[in-house]
């Protein structure tokens, strides 16, 4: 699986935020970090608020989602629940984990998107936490 560069999976951020936009999603912020780690995007939509991971690749889309280790969703769940520590209007909302995979192709210069919803669940992970 080929790295890609730090431009380009910045590109993939904004176009996951435009994407996130265009389909009626309340961008609340980016790059959210704390002492657990980070969270690329916090986004809501119907009372629902999203903590979503973005995952780029060169080739095979499907490896962006199943990147998403154990280790990676408690970090990310941890951070949530500091988000909504520190963010207590969002207090109420329905959570939910979404991982949005964006496959770069280099000879088309080209981005595909695909929005995994409720990629994964808290309760899924309650052995490890």
């Amino acid at each position: 699986m080929k790295e890609l560069s730090k431009e380009i999976w910045k590109c993939a951020e904004e176009i996951s935020c435009s994407f996130l936009e265009r389909n009626g999603f309340l961008i609340i912020c980016r790059n959210y970090s704390c002492e657990f780690g980070e969270i690329d995007i916090v986004a809501e939509k119907d009372q629902v608020i999203v903590f979503a991971e973005v995952r780029s690749r060169s080739s095979d889309l499907q490896s962006a989602f199943s990147s998403v280790s154990v280790r990676k969703r408690l970090k990310i769940i941890r951070t949530a629940i500091h988000f909504l520590q520190d963010n207590r209007d969002y207090e109420g909302l329905c959570m939910r984990f979404d991982v949005i995979g964006i496959l770069y192709n280099e000879r088309s210069n080209l981005f595909q998107i695909k929005h995994l919803e409720d990629a994964f669940r808290v309760d899924e992970l309650d052995e490890y936490l």
